[in-house]
């Protein structure tokens, strides 16, 4: 065994997305994808995840991704003419700790995240859920119909690369918030608030398969739920090879989960490099890792779901 040693490692903290795909593509045994600017997440085959996270259980969504999310399984002649010839979901997984971006600085903190239930969900309904957000955004006095043109116009350019995406970037309406709650609610038949009774209804009278989802019920890592609303087309992919990869590698995930939590203690040993200046102390993003060769090898394999 190596001796400790002073090692001077450069800040590259893991963004808490990148986490939860690699916590899911060793789960779900899907591929990683390199571009997440232009694809979704993960990928089966035909078969494509696209992953939001939050803590609470609130996930980001912006405007400009939603054109490579496109389901092919729709009654939309408009969604399916974007379809090339994929199958995509979105699974909306929360987080269970309360971590801070601060906390989460220093190398190797991801191994602080905790991945809780998960919510997986067609596209499409990702999309027009998108538009009820739109709709009961404060200060909007647009109607529905008038929102899912204009968002149908927004993923019809993106798609061709008609638009720049920084610009995309300004629009305050261009970001939205899915609720995990608002999905339990859905998934669970739960009673509702009254606002969320009335997106409800609205999502049900601008996506009219929404009745026909199938729901899947799934035990995860930790004994987390993992919820699926599957169109009747993907039932077979769900409960033929989604759901058996899910049964045959929880027992590794959960291994690899009480692994980080043992090695959590590692952390105290990696310090930000302070120096002193006219003006105080500074931070200039490098740390000193005080740990052998075999423990920062250890981390590096645990941040991304490797035993």
């Amino acid at each position: 065994m190596l001796g400790h040693k002073k090692n001077l490692h450069k800040s590259t903290t893991q963004k808490t997305g990148d986490n939860a795909e690699y916590y899911l593509s060793e789960l779900f045994q899907m591929q990683r994808m390199p571009d997440g600017n232009r694809m979704p997440d993960l990928r089966d085959g035909d078969f494509f995840i696209e992953i939001k996270s939050g803590i609470n259980g609130r996930a980001q969504l912006v405007d400009y991704e939603l054109h490579y999310t496109t389901s092919k399984k729709t009654g939309s002649s408009f969604f399916a003419q974007l379809a090339e010839n994929r199958v995509t979901y979105y699974d909306v997984i929360r987080r269970n700790d309360s971590l801070t971006s601060e906390e989460l600085k220093r190398p190797f903190s991801n191994i602080l995240i905790d991945w809780g239930d998960q919510y997986i969900i067609p596209s499409e309904m990702v999309t027009k859920l998108f538009a009820i957000q739109w709709l009961y955004r404060p200060g909007n006095n647009l109607p529905i119909n008038e929102i899912l043109s204009k968002l149908e116009k927004k993923i019809s350019d993106d798609a061709s690369g008609a638009t720049i995406t920084e610009n995309n970037k300004i629009s305050g309406v261009s970001w939205q918030t899915i609720e995990s709650g608002f999905l339990k609610s859905i998934f669970c038949g739960e009673k509702m608030k009254a606002r969320s009774e009335e997106k409800l209804a609205v999502l049900k009278e601008i996506y009219p398969s929404f009745d026909s989802l199938e729901r899947i019920p799934a035990i995860g890592p930790k004994s987390t739920q993992i919820n699926i609303l599957s169109e009747n087309t993907d039932l077979e992919y769900f409960n033929n090879v989604l759901l058996k990869k899910i049964k045959s590698q929880t027992p590794l995930i959960e291994e690899i989960s009480y692994l980080r939590e043992e090695s959590r203690a590692l952390l105290k040993n990696i310090s930000p490099i302070i120096s002193q200046n006219l003006f105080g102390q500074s931070y200039n993003g490098q740390f000193k890792m005080n740990l052998s060769q075999e423990e920062i090898a250890l981390l590096k394999k645990l941040s991304v779901w490797k035993k």
